[in-house]
């Protein structure tokens, strides 16, 4: 008996075999992996940038900054980096 599955995704209702159903299933799993590295570049993202707003608040929070920038100059540096 052979099975057939309907294309949802063109305009024409065309019948898929098993074998390419089982192409989409590879496909999809694939989608989803890079959609989760994406996603999790995306929250690496707003880390680093967390990151670097700290550091530099650090450096210019204080009442005298002007004074301590060269001192803490490779700290200023990497938190505009991130």
């Amino acid at each position: 008996m052979k099975q057939t599955i309907l294309s949802r995704s063109s305009s024409s209702p065309d019948q898929v075999g098993a074998g390419e159903s089982l192409k989409r299933s590879v496909l999809t799993g694939h989608r989803m992996t890079v959609s989760r590295v994406i996603g999790a570049l995306f929250l690496c993202g707003f880390l680093l940038y967390g990151v670097g707003s700290v550091l530099v608040t650090s450096v210019t929070g204080g009442s005298n900054f002007l004074s301590t920038i060269s001192a803490n100059k490779t700290i200023l540096i990497l938190g505009a980096f991130f």
